[in-house]
């Protein structure tokens, strides 16, 4: 994309994935191996948990996307372009259909099955169009490379 529109200006925001278990602790650990972690902190659903360094909690989690959205609505009219993580963009879409709500462990599970239930795939686009307040979300569409921005 940059490559395609060197014109268009570009800015760095905290949209990475969600790293609820710690980097350094499964450091060249395999999906397989991580799942009972995965699986144990889920089922926690505990959502002020760290789980160790470099981990953030949902709450912590929530807050960032929290932050994301309401820079998005300051940003002037205009396409805004968001190159993210599946789990930061289900959270960020899960946010407009459910609104802001203290971080808890019924919104820590309620996330967990809007996230499983909802796919986002590598490459895929979300239009979202922000007027007045509302947020008008559009479907998840994986468009041909040709045809991408």
């Amino acid at each position: 994309a940059l490559a395609r529109h060197p014109h268009v200006p570009v800015e760095t925001w905290p949209v990475h994935e969600f790293t609820f278990l710690s980097p350094d602790r499964y450091a060249g650990t395999s999906p397989a191996m991580r799942k009972p972690a995965v699986d144990a902190y889920w089922a926690a659903a505990d959502a002020h948990a760290v789980m160790g360094e470099g981990a953030e909690s949902f709450a912590q989690f929530m807050a960032r996307v929290q932050a994301t959205r309401a820079q998005l609505a300051e940003c002037p009219s205009g396409v805004v372009v968001v190159f993210s993580h599946k789990k930061f963009l289900n959270a960020l879409r899960w946010l407009w259909l459910t609104g802001d709500a203290p971080a808890s462990t019924s919104r820590m599970v309620r996330f967990r099955e809007f996230d499983h239930a909802m796919p986002f795939a590598n490459g895929a686009v979300a239009e979202v169009r922000l007027e007045a307040g509302a947020a008008w979300l559009g479907p998840v569409t994986v468009p041909s490379v040709a045809g991408v921005l």
